[in-house]
């Protein structure tokens, strides 16, 4: 149907002055068939009637609006799903960005149903810890360390099952074990609290989605994408107005005849969101379709038929009113306004086209990742430097890098290298990575692929490099203050010698600083027979004098008792 304000009688006189967004953008080249139109910066009481029509489908009832937690906007939900390649045409009241005095189309997309990669279930752990055999701990090797580390521990989500949480000496106090893949494991802040979020590989019977844990390590939130999108690892921020940042990933047909593919191939959208966690609307929805042109591109379309991922979206940082947006596929970060949902300027780091800035010599980043606004104004990314067809080959390594950008205009914006820290070993990362600046100014880096990580000085000094058993897809550290469930585990083993190896474990506490080993035989209170530093996440303790039962009390470092295990017979396992 064609846009037409005859939609109400009364539509011009009745729209306010105040402009409104929509989303996903109106003139959006592929949506959902299960898209919903959230409207934003006004209140949810004043936008009025709205009417949705398919050129194919015809009139869409209305199912439900759904207010946005923060008053600032509503959610429209159709009645029902649209048809693959029909244009939507929807009409307003309002004073709508992008549109025709309200009234605005898009077009849905003719999706490729590509399935997920499926992950195993959880196995049963072998070789385990002795109080926790469910638990098994990762081998993290400390090459180096230091006493000027920044404060805090490191957070890593391993390939191969594990996320956990360690100090600069590679001892972990925190394990989690995960389905083999990337989980990209973060520490956040929710409404003023510390939270712990990371990605779920999707298995047989459940989609990918990102848990957001509370500091019991309880989960208080999974979060999927909407509008029929899944879920995608790449990334996952919580934004300062305590919403969700989240990234899928989408097949759909595409002629692509120009680039040397097919007329009707396929080709993926990537698609950001920003999801209110207490409704679970979409408070923001922007495509690399009809955005980033597809020329922009590092490399052409797959010969092999597979579908083009030409943009491949890896980071999403917030930005004030923008969003800083990571397209590892075009080794570009671009800058795209929330309300507009436009691109505002482009930094391009290989060389190519377009780019707003005049860049300094010495900038050169490749397929990069991680891309943040710090706090002095700089931004700092994560350089693969993996080379792809069609740029310039050299043997440069993987680094951390911080640039500088100034000016406001396109004939001013400038873009100076401020700070580039490379690999130990002079190596380039194939895939994933990142790199976080500490408040002190180190700068902790996950050299992804190459299965390791290093925290420099802001000298670029190396203060602790480590070598994990598999790749991290970042690495990122916390003053983390958990509060572990339940009581200390415990499990001993009578030497027959006259003594008994304890094992006691309390997995999440940060703060053990020392076991104490308590005995007796459960008539009455048990007395001390020894003791040992906390060593890591299992300690180990040899004591001579034990009854027929053993107890392990945790201290921290104040002398403050944190809590004890079961008074546990010799040679059982009890939690």
């Amino acid at each position: 149907m064609a846009l037409s304000t005859a939609a109400f009688a009364d539509g011009a006189a009745a729209r306010k002055n105040t402009m409104v967004s929509v989303y996903p953008a109106p003139g959006t080249p592929v949506v959902s068939p299960k898209t919903t139109f959230s409207f934003r910066y006004l209140k949810p009481g004043t936008l009025g009637p709205v009417k949705i029509f398919g050129s194919s489908s015809g009139r869409v009832a209305i199912k439900r609006r759904i207010v946005h937690s923060d008053r600032d906007g509503i959610s429209i939900v159709p009645g029902r799903s649209f048809v693959p390649g029909e244009t939507v045409s929807v009409y307003t009241r309002k004073n709508v960005r992008r549109a025709n005095r309200g009234d605005f189309k898009v077009r849905v997309g003719e999706f490729y149903d590509t399935e997920q990669q499926i992950r195993d279930p959880l196995t049963p752990v072998t070789n385990g810890l002795k109080s926790r055999p469910d638990l098994k701990i990762p081998e993290i090797e400390v090459n180096s360390t230091s006493d000027k580390l920044a404060p805090g521990k490191y957070l890593v989500g391993l390939r191969e099952g594990a996320l956990a949480i360690f100090d600069g000496h590679g001892r972990i106090s925190w394990l989690r074990r995960a389905v083999d893949g990337l989980s990209n494991a973060e520490f956040h802040t929710l409404r003023g609290r510390p939270v712990l979020t990371f990605f779920n590989q999707p298995t047989a019977t459940k989609g990918s989605s990102y848990n957001i844990l509370n500091q019991k390590y309880n989960r208080i939130y999974q979060v999927t994408a909407k509008n029929g999108y899944r879920t995608d690892l790449h990334e996952f921020q919580i934004t300062p107005r305590n919403t969700a940042l989240v990234l899928a990933y989408q097949t759909l047909k595409w002629n692509l005849s120009r680039f040397g593919g097919a007329e009707n191939a396929a080709l993926t959208d990537n698609i950001i969101q920003e999801i209110d966690l207490k409704t679970g609307a979409v408070m923001f929805e922007w495509h690399t379709l009809g955005n980033i042109g597809l020329n922009a591109a590092s490399e052409r379309p797959p010969s092999d038929g597979s579908a083009w991922d030409p943009a491949h979206i890896n980071s999403i940082a917030w930005d004030g009113n923008s969003l800083l947006i990571s397209a590892r596929y075009t080794s570009s970060i671009y800058r795209v306004g929330r309300a507009s949902a436009r691109i505002r300027w482009i930094l391009r780091g290989d060389g190519g086209k377009p780019n707003s800035f005049r860049m300094d010599p010495k900038i050169r980043f490749v397929g990069q990742h991680d891309v943040r606004r710090l706090s002095n104004g700089k931004i700092s990314l994560f350089d693969n430097a993996e080379e792809f067809e069609g740029s310039s080959r050299s043997s440069r390594s993987s680094s951390a890098t911080v640039i500088s950008l100034s000016g406001k205009t396109k004939a001013s914006r400038r873009a100076k290298l401020a700070g580039r820290y490379r690999h130990p070993g002079g190596s380039p990362s194939r895939a994933t990575g990142g790199v976080e600046v500490e408040k002190n100014r180190n700068v902790v880096v996950s050299w992804g692929n190459l299965s390791g990580m290093t925290e420099f000085s802001p000298s670029g000094e190396v203060l602790f490099d480590a070598k994990l058993p598999s790749p991290s897809y970042r690495a990122r550290k916390s003053q983390w203050h958990g509060i572990p469930r339940g009581r200390p585990a415990i499990a001993s083993r009578d030497n027959g010698d006259g003594t008994v190896t304890v094992f006691a474990s309390w997995n999440g506490s940060q703060d053990i600083a020392r076991w104490v080993i308590m005995t007796g035989d459960g008539s009455d209170s048990p007395h001390q027979i020894g003791g040992s530093v906390w060593k890591n996440l299992e300690t180990a303790v040899k004591v001579s004098g034990a009854e027929t039962r053993v107890m392990a009390v945790a201290y921290d470092n104040k002398g403050e008792r944190l809590g004890q295990s079961a008074l546990a017979p010799i040679g059982k396992q009890v939690r």
